[in-house]
């Protein structure tokens, strides 16, 4: 079976920020991953798709922890 490849046209993509470490999820352990990563004086940058932190913990109301 032959190799798939797609192609994709060369585009400019505008760069927002830079960092040494990105963490992607705002629940308990990406919290305490971003606050270890800038304690230890890494450039930082916490990524969450809604609007707060915490998990379900928090936005699903989910109180068992």
């Amino acid at each position: 079976m032959a190799e798939k490849i797609i192609n994709e046209p060369a585009r400019k993509i505008k760069v927002f920020r830079e960092a040494d470490v990105v963490i992607v999820g705002g629940g308990p352990g990406g919290c305490a991953a971003a606050i270890a990563a800038a304690r230890n004086g890494a450039k930082t940058v916490l990524i969450e798709r809604y609007g707060h932190l915490g998990g379900m913990a928090s936005g699903g109301l989910i109180n068992i922890f």
